[in-house]
């Protein structure tokens, strides 16, 4: 038997079974160099090569002590989500002052305020980056190794109405058909991490529903007039067609201050493509408030409804007050324009619309409650006047 080779083996052997002193230890500790050195001496591959013990690489640290990470988020991820309830309704007491007008003008009464009614419900994951969506973010074109990705899916439904409404059912063709839509959507944010007082913001979300009778609407809007009492007149729906409606926004974000006060300026472009809507936008918010870098921007709402600000769970009060306003060139609106296989609509939609919006939010990290009121501006030719609307929204975590 070749005895260098045999303890060579035992060499290696004790080298990965005896526990390795840290290198300034190892130094000091008469007897571990013996060892090194009786080792040495019975294997023929130590002769030359000196051994030394060194210690395991420190692994990084994050600001709280902890191992750090490449992404924002992905350690001790929070569990758990936020979910959100949202209510719109058209705003009746600025539609009051137009009914003698009206009624002089068209022999009618006002009985409803085009987007009558939606409500939505939203569930946002506390945890940012799920695994699903790292390929996708992989794919993307702009560097999504520097970004946090949120997601948020919703389920929403909402009812268009004529303003007016005749006995003579051949005059509805003098405002926008009645439409109704339920709609599934998930929504990405993909947020950079702040660079001094700027931050980045990028947008994706992807609708799939109905419009038209399968939506439930018509049902929804007339059980809901029953209930209280009022009638639900002039309903002649465009018919059922699925949508599909796809939407990108990019931003950039300036937040300045300290927690308990701060000041924020945010524009933002976008374009929705889809048979529900296709539109470009661009537009501009402002918000005053605390804790503005805790969630990713002002609340809005948009052709179809927005979704929630992304509010990071912790204990702080949060408060702000914000107005914002988006112009868009509209291309196509199933909701003034009617189906895209039929003809059901006697109006056509204005190719410049825009939205001015002023609300409020407050409450304590992500349990919020918000208001906020729309003015849109005329969305078709021959509308009487500009429609308003109030957006209630109550977020909570569970």
């Amino acid at each position: 038997m070749d005895y260098n080779y045999f303890w060579g083996a035992v060499a290696i052997t004790g080298l990965v079974a005896t526990p390795v002193p840290a290198a300034a230890d190892a130094a000091a500790d008469p007897a571990y160099s013996a060892y090194i050195e009786a080792l040495q001496a019975q294997t023929p591959y130590y002769e030359n090569t000196p051994v030394v013990a060194t210690p395991a690489p420190a692994m990084p640290q994050a600001d709280d002590g902890g191992p750090a990470t490449d992404r924002g988020g992905e350690k001790n991820q929070p569990s758990g989500g936020v979910w959100r309830l949202e209510f719109e309704n058209e705003d009746t007491g600025g539609i009051n002052i137009f009914e003698t007008p009206m009624h002089e003008k068209f022999s009618e009464r006002v009985e409803s305020g085009h987007l009558t009614w939606g409500w939505r419900v939203s569930y946002t994951p506390n945890a940012a980056n799920p695994d699903w969506t790292e390929k996708f973010r992989d794919d993307l074109f702009w560097p999504t190794s520097k970004w946090t990705a949120r997601v948020s899916y919703a389920l929403q439904q909402s009812a268009y109405t004529p303003n007016t409404y005749n006995k003579d059912k051949n005059l509805l063709h003098l405002d926008r058909p009645a439409a109704g839509y339920l709609l599934g959507n998930v929504r990405i944010n993909l947020e950079q991490d702040f660079q001094g007082n700027r931050q980045y913001i990028d947008q994706l979300n992807l609708g799939v529903g109905l419009v038209g009778p399968a939506s439930g609407a018509g049902v929804v809007h007339r059980v809901a007039h029953s209930a209280v009492g009022r009638e639900s007149t002039g309903w002649q729906e465009i018919k059922t067609e699925p949508v599909v409606v796809a939407q990108y926004e990019t931003g950039k974000r300036w937040v300045w201050g300290e927690d308990w006060l701060g000041f924020e300026a945010y524009p933002h472009a976008g374009m929705t493509l889809g048979n529900a809507y296709t539109y470009g936008a661009v537009g501009g918010s402002v918000r005053v408030g605390s804790h503005l870098k805790k969630d990713s921007g002002p609340l809005r709402t948009a052709m179809i409804m927005s979704d929630t600000n992304y509010p990071e769970p912790g204990d702080y009060y949060a408060w702000n007050l914000f107005a914002g306003i988006e112009g868009r060139a509209v291309a196509y609106n199933i909701f003034v324009d009617g189906n895209t296989y039929a003809s059901t609509s006697g109006v056509d939609s204005k190719p410049l619309v825009a939205d001015a919006q002023l609300g409020g939010e407050i409450g304590w990290g992500e349990y919020r409650l918000s208001l906020m009121h729309v003015f849109r501006s005329r969305e078709f030719e021959g509308q009487i006047k500009a429609d308003q609307f109030i957006r209630v929204g109550l977020s909570a975590s569970f």
